[in-house]
Order: structure tokens, then C-alpha cells, then sequence
């Protein structure tokens, strides 16, 4: 754990950057601790969140922006657009589909035709091409998966380093914070 004096005078505790506890990713983990009286603050929702009932009840606060349901239609295109881009000179990477038995088959022909209806995808003569599977949820559902190993081998990849989470921690050392 790192021990650090904010500007407030409070010792910052910090624990694992990342922790998986009871199902819920928990991305940081801290507590402000007095330097006199050893009062403690933790981040709003955590202690409620430690409880499947209380994980439930924060999401509750926050219905409004998560939904059972994929959106209708994809975003407008913007400056920030996710591409893809190939080694010079190589081929269009396809594979051979997967042999899928005939529950597969069923399943794969009505999510392609709700992708269809949505404008998620469309039909193509494009010449790259992938395999998918399925993997089955824990609700016995099955998920749409696609294997893009073979594109993966012709991508250039995105060399741009990442920042390190205790570096963004300690440039965010004298900014103010308030808890409600």
C-alpha cells in the first residue's frame, strides 16, 4: 500500500489498483484518513456495493443511463472513430466458418437478422472474413462471438504507450474533490 499526504493534510491510503471482490470490479480502492482524530472516508456506494443487494441498489441510482437493451442505432461517426489498419502488401485475411450443429445454426440465423434489422451490420462482398462461435452466458443464453485471430496477424498495432495508474494517481495529488 503507498501512503501519501494530500493537500488537506489527510494521509491517502491506497490499496490494489484493481481488485475483483464479489463479482464487482472495483477499479481503485481508497480511504482519507486524519492525521489527528483517524476519521475515515471511503467513496460513496462502496460500503453499499460490497452486498449483491447493495451492488444492486447503487445501480438503481443510475438506471437512466443502463438499459436491458442494445441502442437502436449506432452513434453518429465522429473524429475518433475506431479503424483498423493492415500491413502493407498482405492478403485479406478469411477462414473457413466453424462447423455449427443445427441449435447453432437457428441461433446464429436469428441474432444476424436482429444485427440486420438494427443497422448493426449489413451484408458485404467484403474479401476479409472470420469465423464465430458461440459461448453460453450464465443465464443459458448464448453470445455471438467472432474469432479475429487471423486479422489480428496482418494488424499493425497501436504501439501508443498506456499510463500507469500510480502516475495519473500522483498528478491528480493537489486537485479538489467534494463528497455529498
Amino acid at each position: 500500500m503507498a501512503r501519501k499526504k494530500d493537500s488537506a493534510g489527510l494521509n491517502l491510503i491506497r490499496g490494489k489498483d484493481m481488485d475483483f471482490e464479489d463479482g464487482v470490479l472495483c477499479v481503485m480502492r481508497w480511504a482519507a484518513v486524519g492525521a489527528e482524530e483517524g476519521q475515515t472516508a471511503t467513496p460513496m456506494g462502496e460500503e453499499k456495493a460490497r452486498s449483491l443487494e447493495g451492488f444492486r441498489e447503487v445501480l438503481g441510482e443510475y438506471l437512466d443511463v443502463l438499459t436491458e437493451e442494445l441502442p437502436t442505432e449506432l452513434p453518429p461517426q465522429r473524429e475518433w472513430d475506431h479503424r483498423i489498419e493492415v500491413k502493407l502488401g498482405s492478403e485479406p485475411p478469411s477462414k473457413a466458418p466453424y462447423r455449427l450443429n443445427q441449435l447453432k445454426m437457428l441461433e446464429l440465423k436469428k441474432q444476424l437478422g436482429e444485427l440486420l434489422a438494427r443497422g448493426y451490420i449489413r451484408v458485404s462482398k467484403s474479401l476479409y472474413g472470420a469465423p464465430m462461435l458461440f459461448t453460453k452466458k450464465k443465464d443459458g443464453k448464448m453470445r455471438l462471438c467472432i474469432d479475429y485471430w487471423v486479422l489480428n496477424k496482418v494488424t499493425i498495432k497501436n504501439n501508443y504507450p498506456l499510463p500507469r495508474m500510480d502516475d495519473l494517481f500522483d498528478r491528480l495529488a493537489g486537485a479538489k474533490f467534494s463528497v455529498g
